[in-house]
């Protein structure tokens, strides 16, 4: 059981990767396809356009954070349930995984209200049309 629990964590590892060098690559052909347009400062568009729309790095970060919480609720229930077993600092882990766990969804939460809210409510033009104001939508 624990070995097919080490092969899928490693595949799932790997999955994760993949979805970090595949986000970097699409922020990095999105600021190139902006140099050549010739937008001024391509790199703040890059990222802002990419990290707008919901990416296969959400969900990788929503289902580690899933993951990660039923592991340790199942090492805090082995831990209670046998606590002679354990070292006494067994429940000092599980509270930094949990406070772990809790900034990472906080953060996936701060990330999902990023997404969730309307792109433009400030009044400025888009990179397109910031010299010519007169043909702004």
């Amino acid at each position: 059981m624990l070995f097919i629990l080490s092969i899928f964590a490693g595949i799932f590892g790997l999955f994760v990767t993949a979805a970090t060098i595949v986000t970097l690559w699409q922020i990095h052909a999105n600021r190139s396809r902006l140099k050549r347009a010739g937008v001024p400062n391509p790199s703040t568009y890059a990222f802002g356009d990419y990290f707008s729309r919901w990416t296969v790095f959400d969900y990788a970060l929503l289902f580690t954070i899933g993951v990660g919480m039923l592991f340790l609720l199942a090492d805090l229930y082995a831990v209670y349930r046998d606590r002679a077993s354990y070292p006494p600092y067994s429940f000092s882990y599980l509270l930094c995984g949990f406070a772990f766990i809790a900034l990472g969804l906080l953060n996936f939460l701060f990330r999902l209200s990023a997404v969730l809210k309307p792109r433009r409510l400030s009044g400025t033009a888009s990179p397109q049309h910031r010299e010519k104001p007169d043909h702004a939508d």
